[in-house]
C-alpha cells in the first residue's frame, strides 16, 4: 500500500511523551490506534477496526485492548515525528507479535474509563 488510508484523530484515550492509544475514524470506519514502537524517524502505529460494542467495552472495563488488535486485518502505520504517515500496510491482526501488543489482560486505564464512561457514545 503505496498512501496510506486517510484517517482523522477522533480522540486521544492514552497519551505519554504524545498519543499512545487514540481513535480515529477512517473511510471503513472507527479504528482503535496504539503506538507499537518508535524510532527516530517513526512511529509505528496499529490501527484496528473498533465497533461501537468493542468501544463501549473498553470504556467499561470489561473489554480488553489486546482483544480489539485481533482482527482479520489491521493496518501498520509508520508515521514521522510531524505526524505525517509515510509507509503503511495491511496486516493479519491475528499474526501480530506480543511485542507489538498491549500485556494480555490490559485495561483502558481506569481514570480514562471513569473520564470517559460516563460520555455517551462515540
Amino acid at each position: 500500500m503505496e498512501n496510506p488510508p486517510p484517517f482523522e484523530l477522533d480522540q486521544v484515550l492514552v497519551e505519554y511523551d504524545g498519543p499512545q492509544i487514540v481513535t480515529l475514524r477512517g473511510v471503513d470506519g472507527l479504528h482503535l490506534g496504539i503506538a507499537s514502537d518508535e524510532d527516530d524517524a517513526y512511529v509505528r502505529w496499529i490501527y484496528a477496526p473498533l465497533t461501537e460494542t468493542e468501544l463501549r467495552a473498553l470504556l467499561d472495563g470489561t473489554g480488553a485492548l489486546r482483544d480489539v488488535m485481533h482482527k482479520p486485518w489491521v493496518y501498520v502505520v509508520d508515521v514521522d515525528h510531524d505526524g505525517v504517515p509515510v509507509h503503511a500496510w495491511q496486516y493479519p491482526g491475528e499474526q501480530l507479535r506480543d511485542d507489538d501488543l498491549p500485556a494480555r489482560g490490559a485495561l483502558l486505564p481506569k481514570a480514562v474509563r471513569n473520564e470517559l464512561g460516563a460520555k455517551p457514545s462515540m
